[in-house]
């Protein structure tokens, strides 16, 4: 939970820079085709986007919070969102760190490294699923 907390917090700086900053300066960063981009992300998925993009591991968390700062979602909106859609991620890094520092501990370092392995294939596996969505979310919307 604590892990989540610390990313809301984090994901309200990066909305509040963003909605006071403006759109002007984020189009002078990314770009105008990029900018048209999220803003047909956010006005077609709205809430769902942000909860969903959080659950996505490739899906920068500071890129979600500064496009959703230059659109209209209210900012308790995102917060739920932002908090429900991180918490699985949080709990999911908790684990794997318990799970490999347990792993160390207990068996010598020619195990640790198997399982090391073991969980960065996992990682892969989620990465690749991100990839899939994310291109998938681009390419329905533009």
């Amino acid at each position: 939970v604590m892990g989540a907390v610390a990313g809301c917090i984090g994901a309200s700086i990066c909305f509040f820079i963003s909605r006071k900053g403006g759109r002007p300066f984020v189009l002078r960063i990314v770009g105008r085709k990029e900018l048209e981009f999220i803003d047909r992300w956010f006005e077609r998925y709205g809430l769902w986007a942000v909860f969903i993009a959080r659950l996505i591991p490739l899906i920068p968390v500071d890129a979600v919070s500064y496009g959703a700062g230059f659109t209209t979602i209210k900012y308790g909106s995102f917060m739920v969102a932002t908090f429900l859609g991180m918490l699985p991620r949080a709990f999911l890094y908790a684990y794997l760190g318990e799970l490999a520092a347990r792993q160390i501990e207990t068996m010598g370092m020619a195990r640790a490294y198997l399982n090391a392995a073991s969980l960065l294939i996992l990682i892969l596996i989620v990465l690749s699923a991100g990839i899939y969505s994310y291109r998938k979310i681009r390419d329905e919307g533009g």
